[in-house]
């Protein structure tokens, strides 16, 4: 977490595996993590300053998080089953 808040990120107080950069979250739960928010620049930046301290795969369209399937119904439409 001390690299993550040295990057300008910052911690929830009342969950610990969520992250907040500016505008956007990031989820973190052990090794799978969702980045999300309504700017694809801030998101840019984000993913940017990750890589520069850790290595990431940025898979880019989220199919599947903790077990549970994420299908698009459309724009800024999901169905979580």
């Amino acid at each position: 977490m001390t690299k993550l808040i040295a990057c300008g990120f910052t911690q929830s107080c009342i969950d610990e595996c969520v992250i907040y950069f500016k505008k956007s979250v990031f989820l973190d739960f052990t090794d799978d993590t969702i980045l999300m928010g309504p700017d694809t620049q801030e998101l840019n930046e984000m993913i940017a300053l990750l890589r520069k301290t850790f290595q990431i795969l940025d898979e880019e369209t989220l199919y599947e998080y903790l077990g549970i399937k994420i299908h698009c119904k459309g724009d800024d439409t999901f169905c979580l089953t």
